[in-house]
């Protein structure tokens, strides 16, 4: 598992608890299996960028506050997080679509 990935699923679980939403209510407001929003918090996918958006969403926040990350501190940091996880991704055609799409909606 990359770090982005925990990251992000350790962010939609803190987001989700603090308004507090079981796992159970939150995947059927998602229109989710609970076992696959159980994947998207530890880390082990990534959502697609159509359940970002309603993660977001049903969460009231902005797409890109799911990837506030306070652990990382400064610019540098980040963006090698990011080229890391994007090199992770060269040779599988289907995710580096589905991440370029999930780029397209954060623009």
């Amino acid at each position: 598992m990359t770090d982005l990935k925990i990251k992000l699923g350790q962010r939609i679980k803190r987001l989700r608890k603090e308004r507090g939403y079981t796992q159970e209510v939150f995947a059927e407001k998602l229109d989710i299996a609970t076992s696959s929003l159980g994947y998207l918090e530890t880390g082990r996918y990534y959502p697609a960028p159509e359940n970002a958006e309603k993660i977001a969403e049903a969460l009231g926040v902005e797409i890109h506050d799911l990837f506030y990350f306070k652990d990382i501190e400064n610019k540098e940091e980040l963006v090698k997080e990011i080229k890391n996880n994007v090199d992770a991704l060269i040779d599988n055609d289907e995710k580096l679509l589905i991440l370029y799409q999930f780029m397209k909606t954060l623009l």
